[in-house]
């Protein structure tokens, strides 16, 4: 998913010290109002990145790309008992 861009997007720092993330990235991201991100001093520069998903935020994030990618409850169960059966047979069957 991590790309290197030739032009970097440009924002501005408002008055208190809010900053605005390219919708595209935000998209990108999976970035939504009240996403948390963790701000990392790097020298002379800073990072931002997005901070490990507390429950309720993975389950809104799930939901959003579901959506975008069409996929219906019904699909991923039934994709995770497929890979719950795989990993199974994987691990509990005996060698012959």
């Amino acid at each position: 998913m991590a790309t290197i861009r030739e032009k970097p997007f440009y924002t501005e720092v408002k008055g208190r010290g809010q900053v605005t993330i390219p919708k595209k990235l935000r998209d990108q991201y999976y970035l939504s109002e009240g996403s948390q991100l963790a701000v990392i001093p790097l020298g002379k520069a800073i990072l931002l990145a997005p901070r490990p998903l507390p429950l309720d935020e993975a389950r809104r994030k799930l939901i959003t790309i579901m959506r975008d990618s069409g996929i219906s409850l019904e699909d991923l169960l039934k994709g995770l008992d497929e890979e719950r059966e795989k990993i199974a047979k994987k691990r509990y069957s005996s060698p012959r």
